[in-house]
């Protein structure tokens, strides 16, 4: 479990972040229950799990994409040993990248390795629960906004990479936005199926 923790995989960034994404889920619902109990507002099961899984989803996708470079490795290493270590990233690093390298390997004038591939694949999962929450958690929303807020939402986290060390790359905003449209077509055909399903009982 420790070299996975201080690894580079996707399943190492992944565990690295589930921690910090538990306690903010536990924050969230002893707040939320506060005022709920508050307000004396109607408890609906459904809507609160749905909010619940979303706030996790949404600390944990900050923790990935909105810290520097190593920084949860970093956080583990010193857990572990007890002392900093340089593997960290520094701030402002002020890079952008334009050129789009998805497409120079679509038209065959660049090889990706393995790793490479792995990332671009993890760049568009990592965006599916997104597609497929908002319009569970937020019902007017549909076609139109969910394309604005999949291109919205990975351009501002694109924006603001940079400033935390992190690199401006084009091609992330268009693998983002696959990820939302993916996971929002994915909701589309669950509720397709919940549609089918609800007939047949009905018959």
């Amino acid at each position: 479990m420790k070299n996975i923790l201080l690894g580079s995989s996707l399943i190492s960034q992944f565990l690295q972040v589930l921690p910090i994404s538990i306690i903010g889920g536990l924050i969230y619902l002893i707040i939320r229950i506060r005022y709920l109990e508050k307000n004396n507002k109607q408890i609906i099961i459904r809507n609160e799990i749905l909010y619940l899984i979303f706030g996790c989803y949404i600390i944990g996708l900050i923790s990935l994409v909105l810290v520097p470079n190593n920084f949860w490795s970093s956080v583990w290493f010193y857990i572990f040993n007890g002392y900093s270590s340089n593997i960290m990233g520094s701030l402002f690093s002020f890079k952008f990248s334009f050129k789009s390298r998805l497409y120079l390997y679509l038209i065959g004038k660049l090889k990706l390795g393995p790793w490479t591939k792995l990332m671009i694949l993890g760049n568009v999962l990592m965006f599916v629960p997104m597609g497929i929450l908002l319009p569970l958690i937020k019902e007017n929303i549909r076609n139109k906004k969910i394309i604005i807020l999949g291109i919205l939402i990975p351009l501002v986290i694109e924006l603001i990479q940079p400033f935390i060390g992190r690199e401006f790359d084009i091609d992330d905003i268009f693998l983002n936005f696959m990820g939302i449209i993916l996971g929002y077509i994915i909701y589309k055909l669950i509720i397709k199926i919940e549609v089918l399903i609800f007939k047949k009982e009905i018959k």
